[in-house]
């Protein structure tokens, strides 16, 4: 996934803009860290690259393009302004995964069901959801935390540190 963001105002509400982003470029595989003091805008570029708010203010000279795959050309870059509300939230949901700091499992559901929600409302089967997850979970707990968590641990009594593997579980297997 590539990124081509130029001129982009940021304002919550169509209130008064809280960021402008002049020029991102992220080519395909690059990996970016966003470090800055609270109240910067880290999360607010994370949920402006990720769709996830109606922030953006779209202005005359913005581009916000995203290239859909490594070997594309550069004219297929998808221009958000473009598609409409529904098209985005379908172009999210398949192609982007976000680890957020709360990590916005539900208490309700067990891991496994947090972790493979995402490829379900994809429309993936249960079956194939929970293949894509198990062996992303084995990897990131040890065999004991496994069984623990597979065998519906309660979200309330997992560590903080297994609630964000989990949260990676889900990203990565989405």
């Amino acid at each position: 996934m590539s990124y081509v963001i130029r001129n982009l105002n940021c304002a919550y509400n169509r209130g008064p803009i809280v960021l402008k982003i002049n020029n991102i470029d992220i080519p395909p595989g690059e990996v970016v860290f966003f470090i800055g003091a609270s109240g910067v805008g880290k999360s607010t570029i994370l949920e402006t690259l990720g769709l996830m708010n109606n922030t953006i203010s779209e202005e005359k000279d913005s581009i916000f393009e995203y290239q859909h795959s490594i070997n594309s050309p550069k004219e297929n870059f998808l221009k958000i302004w473009s598609k409409s509300e529904n098209y985005i939230a379908d172009f999210r949901k398949r192609n982007l995964s976000f680890i957020f700091q709360n990590t916005n499992l539900f208490s309700t559901l067990n891991a496994e069901i947090n972790a493979i929600l995402p490829s379900l409302l994809g429309e993936k089967s249960v079956i194939e959801s929970k293949n894509i997850a198990n062996p992303i979970f084995k990897k990131l707990f040890t065999s004991r935390e496994c069984n623990e968590i597979l065998n519906n641990k309660p979200i309330f009594e997992m560590s903080g540190c297994q609630r964000q593997r989990l949260a990676f579980v889900r990203a990565i297997s989405t």
